[in-house]
């Protein structure tokens, strides 16, 4: 039959063809695995400290603040990038100095604001456990053998503090108690210090 349109076909449901509605399977109660140590440090490393100054907007970005804001509405916002690169290739460099003079403004505010926020950092950090006598040894192997691979040098340490004889050990074992006493102090002080932040 030409012209005419061809007549709906029904499609019967599964329960019509006498088949019984799936019965949703119940998931097991198992407790989720525990965060990885890899996964935990790498998200704490995404962490944001509100405390760090944020670095202050490049030239090219502050001139791509003002397209977007130019072309909004004209320009779809996918394509914003790309025009905005083009247009800045086109500047000279009188054209482009004052948004690179106004980030060089800002980065010097933000290198003093970082140095301070650097330093406060490092005086609220514990002190770093000192070196042991086998790692100052360690280190002294490294340095008489820098062309070799780290893999090889740290087989030949362990090799040679192993077979050290105990009275040349002595010089190291005595550098590694001057350390931890330094240390020991230094944490103490650090203890004492935050001990008394946290009562306050």
């Amino acid at each position: 039959h030409d012209g005419m349109a061809p007549a709906a076909v029904g499609v019967a449901s599964p329960t019509a063809l006498g088949f019984a509605p799936a019965m949703p399977v119940p998931l097991p109660d198992v407790a989720p695995k525990p965060m990885s140590y890899r996964t935990s440090r790498r998200m704490a490393k995404r962490a944001v400290d509100p405390d760090k100054p944020k670095r202050p907007l490049s030239g090219y970005l502050r001139f791509l603040a003002d397209v977007r804001v130019e072309q909004k509405g004209k320009i779809p916002g996918k394509e914003i990038m790309g025009y905005a690169a083009k247009e800045w290739r086109k500047l000279s460099e009188a054209q482009r100095k004052p948004y690179n003079d106004a980030f060089a403004k800002d980065k010097k505010a933000y290198d003093k604001e970082f140095a301070k926020y650097a330093a406060a950092k490092a005086a609220a950090a514990p002190p770093k456990r000192p070196t042991s006598a086998y790692m100052l040894f360690n280190k002294e192997v490294f340095a008489a053998n820098s062309g070799m691979a780290a893999t090889e040098v740290a087989k030949l340490a362990g090799a040679q503090w192993n077979a050290l004889p105990a009275d040349k050990k002595i010089p190291y074992e005595k550098k590694a108690a001057e350390l931890k006493a330094v240390y020991e102090k230094e944490l103490a002080k650090y203890n004492a210090k935050h001990g008394a932040e946290k009562e306050e």
